[in-house]
C-alpha cells in the first residue's frame, strides 16, 4: 500500500515539474533534477550505511542465539533481540545459505544464518507457519 501511494506521489510531483517547465524551465529542471538525486541517490547512500554498520557489526566469530517455543521462535545477537510469533508470518524457507523470513503484514524480508535453524525446527516452524494464524 505504501508503495503505491509513494508512486503516486512522485508522479504527480513529476507532473508538477513538467508542468512547472512550461512556466519557469529553471524551476522545472531543478525539480526533477532534485527528484532524481532524491530517487536515485538516497536509497544508494542507506544502501552504503547499512552494509557498513553490518560489516562492523556482524563481524567473524560474532555470538547469535535462537530459541524455539510452540508459538514463537526468538532471536538474539549484538544488534538487539526479537520474537516472531509463528501467526504473524507469511512464510519461512530456506535459499542459498540463509533461512528468509517474509511477515504477514509489510513488506519486509528478514534473514538468517541457516545455523540458527536447526533442521527439525525450520520444519516445525514451516508447520507452524502454514496452519496459519489461530
Amino acid at each position: 500500500m505504501r508503495s503505491r501511494r509513494m508512486l503516486v506521489f512522485w508522479a504527480v510531483l513529476l507532473v508538477v515539474a513538467i508542468g512547472l517547465c512550461a512556466v519557469d524551465v529553471g524551476l522545472g529542471i531543478a525539480l526533477i533534477a532534485y527528484m532524481a538525486v532524491v530517487i536515485l541517490g538516497l536509497p544508494l547512500l542507506l544502501r552504503i550505511r547499512l552494509t557498513r554498520l553490518l560489516r562492523r557489526t556482524l563481524t567473524p566469530g560474532t555470538e547469535l542465539w535462537s530459541g524455539f517455543g510452540a508459538d514463537a521462535f526468538a532471536t538474539r545477537g549484538p544488534l538487539g533481540a526479537n520474537e516472531y510469533s509463528y501467526a504473524s508470518l507469511r512464510s519461512i524457507r530456506r535459499a542459498d545459505g540463509a533461512v528468509l523470513v517474509r511477515p504477514r503484514h509489510g513488506t519486509m524480508l528478514y534473514g538468517f544464518p541457516t545455523e540458527l535453524f536447526p533442521e527439525h525446527e525450520l520444519a516445525r516452524v514451516q508447520a507452524a507457519v502454514a496452519r496459519g494464524p489461530r
